[in-house]
């Protein structure tokens, strides 16, 4: 997840792989790389081109197939050569493989070039398969026609093999298409193939939207709870070179039946930006080849300019939500065009446009250019109260030319104050706007105070200053409202992209702006010739919103919005993809220049922004948008609101999203859901005291809790009448421990190796317990390495964990861990007394499946020291099973040791809405179901006294309240023989009531994923992916809504 959850972030690593100027092979490029998990690690496939070698006296540069492997698909080693050149069909290169591991093989097509220089005949697709992704076992040229790009999905479907390709990839126009196959030998069946190809069109997906474009297939099929997400390669204008624009695009296909599109994108998620992807063997090339899928991202393995490799991550939600979505646009008002001119009036007869907004004193001031039958500019001024409906507009310009450099050069010159942009830094007002004499256009610079701006002392504007170079054109300036890094960043345009420079002050005396190219056109999209600014940016809590014009090859202007870092505001975040708005209206269409909207002053009211703009250089329109659809047109979550509640109990107060949207786009309030989460388990409290224990409705808060505490003193009765012993001798604690483990209901868990422990410990001795045995060496330890592992865990220090953590993130694989029985070891309190605590010492003996029990002194533990011992030890069973399967999940996922060690170093977590609560919670709910269990077994043995006791105990263990006079009551056993044990008396203070506070809050996120569509299993999920990431102490709910 991300912390601002983004569409597409390129990794700030790219890019991940690049040529090897010492290997011959994969000297010139490396590129489209394509993953595959193998044992905890990443392999990469990818397509490596040498320098000039000859090949059947053919000089050419030859392509092969590397490998290289990484723990965490971003830094990779260990490259080398995987697949060649062996048979004549593919004699002359083995190209771009696509890798799916699919019932215990790894199947790899790959392109493969039978004739030099290459035709469409000798391009077809090969396959290699390997079991290890070391040695190829077996090659068969796949298709007898041209194709490329094919890939396997990675599941059966209804019981067959499928496929996806791109037939006809060099005899246009290519189609990507879908082929079943009932067994693994038609793959490459001539047979099968000539009867598919002859009616290959209706085995076609619909995905070329014109001719003129071009399709491949990209990244393998990725199975996803939402379809098949299959990830392409879109050219537009493939046949016309300088027009060309590679984008990646996807669709999303029917899980049972992938002939079936559910949802596509409507524009690429990603094209050649980044200088790596512009400059190279072929520039200017994004192309999708391969992907792996972790959670809610999708790491996208992509080639850039046919010579790197490179990764982008993909926020699989916004994708298929970006997919759905209908486009976002500004929206107009019926009252449109708000300013027009008026003939009476000289200085604005021919046309009023191009408008500045600033909202100040409850009002929206619009600064427009006014323009006279001559041709002359200057600024009209009006203001709106409701940012629509002009309230006044002035009977005079407020700003006319008065210096040379804004004065006609010559009769018959167009000349003036044009363009205006108004910003408010301090209490002055900056206006920025292009200067034109009729020969050269530059950016001039005035200010005025607030206080003489709403007053109408328009005589106190300053006197302009020239800020750009005299002898160049330069235009759609504006000054950054905040400075960054203590400088103030000006934004103007020198030729087709929108500049910036940094400026220490506002000084521009001989010292004019310079031209640091910023935000550049982009080939064959609706601002492929040229870009400006709109108005001055807008601050949002996700950063900074630059609305800007592009001009497109046909000369339409159009608006798109950028999003700008709130910490660098140099840095992009997400720009448009399709414009926001474009000429529609009869006023945008037709006037002095046709087909312009042209933004230079924007408000934000509220949650709304108001874009003021020119409409084809002639009249002042006004469109509205809210932040939220600006957000959701970049692909960008928006940062939610938080409230905090007062919590479950006294003094635990939970921070949440105050509003948050469903799946289908509904919203609700997150306090709805709280309240609905009180009322519950205020009725369950009830029913529980007023039912279960029999008590009056009238009962007082003191015949409540001794009513409560009763519970926990006949359990404790109730277990000494079933084992009479106290628990201070070794012998009466096994019994005890075997009654429990007779009794309460656990399973297997997956836990370290016995091997893997010796070496542990001798890489690591535990110098302590050595020493407690009597012992010089790990060997001689009498008991075996899990037993010696778990049981360093309580007499070693913190840098002996530290020693073991790291050893382990370096050394632990999946390899190591096993399937194993949980087992019961019982020590003598005064050989290891830290075992009574219970606490971080616990943390390396989860790894071996150990529950370490000791003995207790006569008269320690407090009122209910038997109670204590059952809850503890049972509790434990859960917890390693939970930690068991939580394991086993992290296997095939990067870094496996350092998962390992990141989910047991960081259990902890004091607030209510961290992963480990929810973590913990789910732990005490299993122990509840397998209690009742237990007590059933009691009862059949006929300890039906007991049986009844702990139902009781189960029933009330997540329960508590706040009585009539103020006292917080906290219901579980465990609670209660916690504060008992500690030396404490009468009812458990609120803060150490942990388990009813964590049942009632993962009761609420159960209530809010509900309401938003999602169900408990992708709760865990997530709190599993944090607890990897060593994260479970932050709060969850940021996870999901930051």
């Amino acid at each position: 997840m991300f912390a601002r959850r983004m569409l597409v972030q390129r990794s700030e690593r790219n890019p991940i792989l690049r040529p090897n100027p010492s290997v011959n092979w994969e000297s010139e490029a490396v590129f489209n790389g394509c993953p595959a998990k193998k044992d905890g690690r990443i392999c990469l496939l990818y397509r490596a081109m040498s320098s000039f070698e000859t090949v059947d006296g053919v000089n050419l540069r030859l392509s092969r197939i590397g490998l290289a492997e990484s723990e965490d698909g971003v830094e990779f080693y260990d490259r080398r050569m995987f697949i060649y050149p062996e048979y004549r069909w593919e004699w002359f290169g083995c190209e771009d493989p696509r890798v799916t591991e699919l019932d215990g093989k790894y199947y790899v097509f790959y392109t493969a070039l039978s004739q030099w220089p290459p035709t469409p005949d000798g391009i077809k697709v090969g396959v290699a398969i390997s079991r290890n992704l070391r040695d190829v076992e077996e090659k068969h040229l796949v298709t007898p026609f041209n194709a490329k790009a094919m890939a396997l999905f990675p599941e059966r479907i209804n019981g067959a093999l499928w496929a996806v390709l791109t037939v006809h990839t060099d005899k246009p126009p290519a189609k990507i298409c879908l082929a079943s196959f009932e067994n693994e030998d038609e793959l490459w069946s001539e047979d099968y193939w000539k009867k598919w190809y002859s009616e290959f069109d209706k085995h076609s997906l619909p995905l070329q939207r014109r001719p003129q474009d071009h399709i491949e297939v990209g990244a393998p099929p990725i199975g996803t709870p939402y379809g098949w997400l299959l990830i392409y390669s879109y050219i537009r204008d493939y046949f016309s070179p300088q027009r060309r624009l590679f984008g990646i695009e996807a669709v999303l296909l029917d899980l049972h039946n992938p002939t079936r599109v559910i949802a596509r994108t409507d524009s690429p998620i990603l094209t050649p930006g980044e200088y790596y992807e512009r400059i190279g063997m072929v520039p200017n090339v994004v192309f999708p080849s391969g992907a792996l899928i972790e959670d809610d991202t999708i790491f996208l393995y992509y080639g850039a300019a046919d010579t790197t490799c490179c990764l982008a991550y993909i926020n699989l939600p916004l994708l298929v939500w970006t997919m759905r979505e209908k486009p976002v646009r500004l929206m107009r008002p019926r009252e449109n065009p708000i300013i027009t001119p008026i003939r009476s009036n000289y200085w604005e007869a021919k046309a009023t446009f191009n408008p500045a907004a600033i909202y100040l004193d409850g009002k929206v001031h619009i600064l427009y250019r006014a323009q006279s039958e001559d041709n002359t500019s200057v600024l009209g001024y009006a203001t709106s109260e409701d940012g629509v409906k002009i309230t006044y507009r002035s009977p005079e310009p407020i700003y006319v030319p008065r210096a040379p450099f804004e004065k006609k050069a010559a009769l018959g010159l167009g000349s003036g104050c044009e363009d205006p942009r108004v910003v408010l830094i301090g209490d002055k007002i900056y206006m920025t706007y292009t200067a034109y004499d009729g020969l050269n256009a530059r950016v001039a610079l005035s200010s005025i105070s607030v206080n003489d701006f709403l007053a109408g002392r328009w005589n106190n504007w300053s006197y302009p200053v020239i800020i750009s170079p005299y002898d160049v054109f330069d235009k759609n300036a504006c000054i950054f409202p905040e400075k960054y890094a203590g400088k103030f960043i000006v934004l103007h345009r020198m030729g087709e992209c929108i500049d910036y420079e940094l400026r220490e002050n506002l000084d521009f005396t001989d010292k004019p702006l310079k031209h640091h190219s910023w935000i550049l056109p982009r080939k064959e999209m609706w601002d492929s010739r040229k870009v400006g600014i709109g108005p001055p940016p807008i601050k949002i809590k996700e950063g900074w919103l630059l609305f800007y014009h592009g001009v497109s090859d046909e000369g339409v202007y159009r608006v798109g919005v950028i999003l700008l870092d709130p910490e660098n505001p140099l840095r992009v975040l997400a720009r448009s993809e399709e414009p926001l708005m474009e000429p529609e209206e009869w006023y945008e269409r037709w006037g002095q220049v046709p087909n312009v909207v042209f933004p230079c002053g924007a408000v934000l009211i509220d949650d709304t922004i108001f874009l003021y703009y020119g409409g084809a250089d002639t009249v002042v329109g006004v469109a509205t948008i809210s932040v939220r659809d600006v957000l959701r047109h970049l692909g960008v979550e928006p940062a939610p609101e938080w409230v905090t509640l007062e919590g479950f109990i006294p003094g635990a107060p939970l921070t949440l999203p105050a509003v948050i949207t469903t799946l289908d786009g509904r919203t609700f309030r997150t306090e709805e859901a709280y309240r609905a989460v009180v009322e519950r388990r205020k009725k369950e409290f009830e029913k529980f005291i007023f039912e279960k224990l029999g008590l009056p409705k009238d009962a007082s808060p003191s015949a409540i809790i001794e009513a409560v505490k009763s519970i926990m003193v006949r359990l404790e009765e109730e277990l000494n009448k079933v084992f009479q012993e106290d628990l201070s001798s070794d012998g009466s604690v096994k019994k005890f421990v075997d009654f429990v483990f007779s009794h309460f209901p656990h399973g297997e868990t997956f836990a370290i190796k016995a091997e893997a422990a010796k070496r542990m410990l001798r890489e690591n001795p535990p110098v302590n317990l050595t020493s407690k045995f009597g012992c010089s060496f790990v060997d001689e330890i009498p008991c075996d390495y899990c037993d010696a592992l778990a049981l360093a865990s309580f007499s070693e220090g913190r840098e002996y964990d530290n020693r073991v953590w790291k050893w382990m993130e370096d050394n632990v694989k999946p390899e190591h861990f096993e399937q194993v029985s949980i087992k019961p070891i019982v020590v003598e309190r005064e050989f290891l007394p830290m075992v009574l605590e219970l606490r971080e010492g616990t943390a390396i003996s989860r790894l071996t499946g150990r529950v370490i029990v000791s003995t207790l002194k006569p008269g320690v533990g407090g009122e209910f020291p038997k109670l204590r011992t059952f809850i503890r030890i049972a509790k434990h069973i859960v917890e390693l099973e939970r930690f068991g399967e939580m394991w086993k999940s992290f296997v095939g996922k990067r870094k496996f040791g350092v998962s390992i060690v990141n989910s047991i170093r960081e259990h902890w977590g004091v607030e209510a809405l961290s992963a480990h609560s929810i973590f913990e919670n789910k732990n005490h709910r299993i122990f509840i179901e397998r209690l009742r269990k237990t007590a059933e077994k009691l009862r059949e043995e006929g300890h039906a006294s007991l049986a009844e006791a702990i139902d009781n105990m189960a029933a009330c263990y997540h329960l508590a309240s706040t009585l009539p006079d103020g006292t917080f009551l906290p219901c579980s056993a465990w609670t209660w023989t916690l504060h008992s044990y500690r030396g404490g008396k009468g009812v458990p203070p609120a803060f150490i009531a942990y388990v009813e506070r964590d049942w009632a809050t993962r009761d609420l996120l159960n209530e809010i994923f509900k309401r938003i569509g999602l169900s408990e299993e992708e709760l865990d999920r997530a709190v599993t992916e944090l607890i990897r990431r060593g994260k479970e102490p932050e709060n969850i709910v940021r996870y999901f809504f930051e």
